[in-house]
Parts: C-alpha cells; sequence; structure tokens
C-alpha cells in the first residue's frame, strides 16, 4: 500500500482544482476583447499550490488565453455557477460559501455564509433560486441555503448513515463523509464518499448513497454495495452523472487505488428505482488490455456525460506515475471514453496529461479537455464524429488548465 502526506495526496487527487469564477477582476481574456465574443467557458489555471486564475473566455477560436485579466484564487476552492451569479465553496482551504455577482462584466462578492469550523464545504446542488443543498464534507451533514439572499435555512445531519471499515452503521465514526449529488424527481441523491479521514482515504466499508425529498428534507432511503466504495467525490459533484433514460451513474473510488482488494467502479440507480442496481457494475479496476503503461488502470476522478452512454473520462495508470510520483510532470492520466451502457472504453486520439487538469466539457459537437501534456498546456478538441483529436493544445493557457466548465 501507498502513502502520501495529506497535502499531496488531497491536492492531486480529492481536491483537483473545479472552480470556475471569483470575485475581483473582469475575468475576460485579451482574446475575447478583441473579438468582442461573448464568453462562454470559464477555465481556471494552477500556477502553483497556492495560485490560480480564472479566465472567462470564448471557446470557438484558437487563442492564447492570458491571466493578466483572470481572478485569482486558491486553486483547491470549489466555484459553480447558476443563473449568471457564481458561488465559492473553500473546500480543505476554509470554511466559506461565497457568492459573487455579474456586474458590467465583474464579478463583484456580494454574500457570505461561514459553514463552521473544519466543515469543508463542497459540492453545491441548486434546487431553485431559493434553495441549495451543500455539502459539508467534513461535519457530516448538508447545509441548506437560500442562494439569492445567501441565509441558511436549515440542515440535514448524516451521521447515522456513517460506516465503520466493516460497513456496519453506529459505530464510533459519525462522518459518512456526503460528497456528489444531483436532483431527479424530486429527490436528492447524496453519495457518502464513506473513508476513514481525508489524509488516508481507507474505504468504510461500501459504496454508500442517500435519498432525500427536496420537499421535506427527510431522508427517504439509504443504499449500499459491497462491490465497491467510497462513492462519488466531495469535489464539484463530479463523482454522479445522469443520462437520457434518467438513469443514475456513481462512480466510487475505492480509495483511489491504493489499498488491495478495494476495486473502483460505476454503480448505476435506475429510473424510477432508488437502490444501486444489483444487475450493474462497471469496474474501473478491472479494465485491461487498454495499450497504456503496463498494468490496469486505477480511477477515474472526473468525467463529463454527453450522450447515449457516453462518458468522457481521463483513467489513472500508476505504472506511468514516478516513484515518488510527481504530481506536475507525470502524465500518467490518458483520455478515454466509457460506454455506459455496453461495458466498454475507447483511447481517444489525444495526449496524456497529468491528474490536476481533468476538466472536460460538451462544447457544440466536440468535447473539451483540458490538459497538461508534453506538447503543451491548455483547452484540446475531441471530435466524436471522426474520433480526431488535437495533438497540441488550440487554446494555450498560462499555467495547468486545472477545470473548465461551460458558462
Amino acid at each position: 500500500m501507498k502513502r502520501f502526506s495529506m497535502y499531496m495526496l488531497t491536492l492531486s487527487l480529492l481536491t483537483t482544482a473545479t472552480f470556475t469564477g471569483c470575485g475581483g477582476g473582469s475575468g475576460s481574456s485579451s482574446a475575447d476583447k478583441q473579438t468582442n465574443l461573448e464568453p462562454d467557458v470559464l477555465i481556471t489555471t494552477r500556477i502553483d499550490n497556492e495560485t490560480g486564475f480564472i479566465n472567462l473566455l470564448n471557446a470557438s477560436t484558437s487563442q492564447q488565453s492570458s491571466n493578466t485579466n483572470g481572478i485569482e484564487i486558491n486553486p483547491s476552492s470549489n466555484v459553480f455557477s447558476y443563473k449568471n451569479n457564481l458561488f465559492m465553496t473553500e473546500s480543505m482551504m476554509g470554511d466559506k460559501i461565497v457568492k459573487y455577482t455579474k456586474s458590467n462584466g465583474t464579478f463583484k462578492e456580494s454574500g457570505v455564509i461561514n459553514a463552521g469550523e473544519g466543515s469543508f464545504p463542497s459540492s453545491m446542488i441548486f434546487v431553485n433560486d431559493t434553495k441549495a443543498y451543500v455539502a459539508l464534507s467534513s461535519a457530516g451533514k448538508l447545509l441548506i441555503i437560500n442562494p439569492t439572499d445567501m441565509t441558511e435555512t436549515g440542515s440535514i445531519d448524516l451521521s447515522a448513515y456513517a460506516m465503520d471499515v466493516n460497513g456496519t452503521l453506529g459505530g464510533n465514526d459519525l462522518n459518512p463523509e456526503p460528497s456528489s449529488g444531483l436532483i431527479r424527481d424530486g429527490k436528492l441523491y447524496m453519495a457518502l464518499f464513506q473513508v476513514d479521514n481525508f489524509q488516508t482515504f481507507m474505504c468504510r466499508g461500501k459504496a454508500s448513497l442517500v435519498v432525500i425529498d427536496i420537499e421535506t428534507d427527510n431522508v427517504l432511503n439509504h443504499t449500499t454495495d459491497d462491490r465497491t466504495c467510497s462513492s462519488g467525490r466531495p469535489v464539484g459533484n463530479l463523482g454522479i452523472f445522469i443520462d437520457e433514460k434518467k438513469d443514475i451513474y456513481v462512480n466510487n473510488l475505492a480509495g483511489f487505488g491504493y489499498y488491495p482488494g478495494n476495486n473502483s467502479g460505476i454503480l448505476r440507480i435506475k429510473n424510477g428505482e432508488d437502490n444501486f442496481d444489483p444487475s450493474y457494475y462497471f469496474s474501473i479496476t478491472d479494465l485491461d488490455n487498454l495499450s497504456v503503461g503496463d498494468g490496469n488502470p486505477s480511477v477515474f476522478i472526473a468525467g463529463n456525460y454527453d450522450k447515449e452512454g457516453q462518458l468522457y473520462v481521463t483513467l489513472e495508470f500508476p505504472s506511468l506515475a514516478s516513484n515518488p510520483p510527481d504530481y506536475i510532470n507525470d502524465k500518467n492520466y490518458q483520455p478515454f471514453v466509457l460506454d455506459l451502457y455496453t461495458k466498454s472504453v475507447t483511447k481517444l486520439d489525444l495526449p496524456a496529461s497529468n491528474g490536476w487538469t481533468t476538466g472536460i466539457i460538451s462544447y457544440g459537437d466536440e468535447i473539451l479537455f483540458g490538459l497538461s501534456t508534453q506538447k503543451g498546456d491548455g483547452l484540446f478538441r475531441f471530435n466524436p464524429a471522426t474520433n480526431v483529436g488535437d495533438e497540441t493544445p488550440y487554446i494555450s493557457t498560462d499555467g495547468l488548465p486545472a477545470y473548465v466548465i461551460n458558462y
């Protein structure tokens, strides 16, 4: 078993930057000012462990994105876009939830909630203009807020669903680590990460998810599965997806692949059901013969569902990592597309990247990947119709392109 320091393991695997906006500055790149195109993508860059920038740009044209007019942030925060407003959760770097409102092209701070010392505010799930859930991953609960006036309106204690190492409820561990969530048919499906702590990431028993009525905030169901563990990811809702059939797919990181016997993979909750489907499991750990490195992949820590069962990811290959790992220079993450319906995988015509750059979005008829490669850092296009991807970034970034979202 490999163990890393809390700081490096957490930053490289758990809180790979998922932020997409903040306050101060215009947030528009010089290219957008020259072309006068309306920004449609938010991209963050990581300079070092303390410094990152957010840039708004129009991704329809090739360009060099500069941080000159960007918004400086800590690269381990999370930021979410909702109706042209931005909401930041400070994750492991603080306890605040901050709202930013756009005025005359500039984002300005317009509200702050302190979630409590050591609470680790992470994913946000918006119900409507007056209700949103914030996962407090170190406090074992969901905070309910009004995102319009930034006031607290309630909370949901999830401590009763915390597991011990054997998957048993009611032990000494009172925190199930709420991670990623989405809303379907009036219910919040909230994955629970279930680890011993955010330093060693040892799985606590089983895959785990609670179903909550968004009208009453009552927990309706707790579903578990012993085929994998560590459900979701307490960063930007990156561990849960829904398809056109309204089937939900939950990624399970299983200790990031560093504990023998814990297999990472995807579970499903079918439309109309509230339990993990016993007939479905898509193992990531067991994928073989992928012609990358020497051995199987371990996990994917972010993905983008496009359509028709196609989930675009970057798979981590431990055999391509240095010993000890070099999180900047190791290029051990290879872009793939997973077919959730056939449980098949296809390597994409794109270069390998490090693990900091896991931003993937659908953009028109293409898929955009934020990658840090041997041939440059920035946004790379992949065309599913032709199966052709960029060899070099068509939008270059100043710093590692930590994350990307549609804006």
